[in-house]
């Protein structure tokens, strides 16, 4: 099977780059001469702003094999890889309004389940996700995730 790469939008990195330095503008020129306003509310905002930096500078990779699936790049130095036969199917999980993501559920056989996906399960109704700003939209990319795997599966 042909090894697919799908590398997050650097367009969306962009854009929520630029919301961040926004809100981290808005709040430095605030006026607030009694200094009411908590600090941390823009050291969070430029934290985000560094995160998003940092994501423009290494991207995340979602990388699929006859294997599995595996991300790489953005703050996790180390690829997370995942069997396909520990995977039951992927699909759009809404995280709240506006906002989505990939969702998927571990098989009953499921060699490197995490132990705490109880609570994933009991938040999003997923017990594991794949987030990220990715060139499509969640459906399609849970989709392409759940072609890929029944050919890799099929092919075994």
């Amino acid at each position: 099977m042909e090894v697919v790469q799908i590398v997050e939008s650097r367009t969306r990195l962009l854009l929520f780059l630029g919301g961040t330095l926004v809100f981290v503008v808005i709040y430095a020129f605030l006026p607030d001469p009694k200094h009411e306003l908590p600090a941390w509310g823009g050291w969070f905002f430029g934290f985000c702003a560094a995160v998003f930096v940092l994501l423009l500078l290494r991207p995340r990779t979602l990388t699929l094999d006859a294997e599995g699936f595996s991300i790489s790049g953005g703050l996790a130095w180390k690829a997370a890889k995942t069997a396909w036969s520990d995977v039951t199917g992927f699909f759009p999980v809404s995280v709240r309004a506006g906002a989505s993501m990939i969702g998927f559920d571990y098989s009953t056989e499921a060699k490197n389940k995490p132990r705490a996906t109880w609570v994933s399960k009991r938040i999003s109704g997923a017990d594991a996700g794949i987030s990220g700003a990715w060139p499509c939209s969640t459906a399609d990319l849970a989709n392409q995730l759940n072609i890929y795997r029944a050919q890799a599966l099929a092919g075994r």
